[in-house]
């Protein structure tokens, strides 16, 4: 896959997401490797709708300067947040956090756990971590640390404590699904 094919991935994930009701607001943030690179990401622009997102709007910034200043149009929340899991995390090619109502009011409850009752639940069998040590914002170096503890031995998805979730994947374009469509 090429960068410009990675671009239209991610662009893509973010109209939809927006079509599906699955942003809220501008404070949400989808970022994927740039493929062949150990340290380049793509990430949406601060404060810029999910709908409006281009492949070619979508910035560039280097995972290696974590710790650093986020780049101007970064929103500093998800500089902190993507920088870190994509340095410690490497099956973390791909982190999409949102805010969706409902995964947030979820995450809201004292205790939360997903059950595992029935076969839909079941696919996220120890996948998945709950972060009940969110503490707020995403502005220090200490948060992408501790988060890429949470997503440790084969970890996708994150419910974080009071505020959203979180999940991460090898590839933008499922894979599992991808097989379905060329049948």
């Amino acid at each position: 896959m090429t960068e410009a094919e990675q671009r239209r991935h991610l662009a893509g994930a973010f109209r939809w997401a927006a079509r599906l009701g699955f942003n809220e607001g501008v404070a949400n943030h989808f970022s994927a490797m740039v493929p062949g690179s150990d340290s380049h990401f793509l990430l949406n622009r601060r404060g810029l709708h999910f709908s409006r997102a281009t492949a070619g709007g979508l910035l560039r910034l280097d995972a290696a300067a974590a710790g650093g200043d986020a780049e101007p149009n970064a929103d500093p929340t998800a500089w902190f947040l993507h920088s870190h899991l994509h340095r410690l995390v490497p099956h973390a090619k791909v982190i999409l956090h949102t805010h969706m109502p409902y995964a947030t009011a979820l995450a809201c409850l004292e205790g939360f756990e997903l059950q595992m009752l029935d076969q839909s639940a079941c696919r996220f069998f120890g996948r998945v971590a709950y972060d009940r040590n969110f503490g707020g914002m995403f502005l220090d170096d200490s948060e992408g640390p501790r988060l890429a503890r949470l997503l440790a031995d084969g970890i996708s998805t994150v419910f974080l404590g009071n505020h959203g979730v979180m999940v991460v994947a090898p590839t933008v374009r499922s894979e599992e699904h991808t097989s379905e469509l060329q049948s």
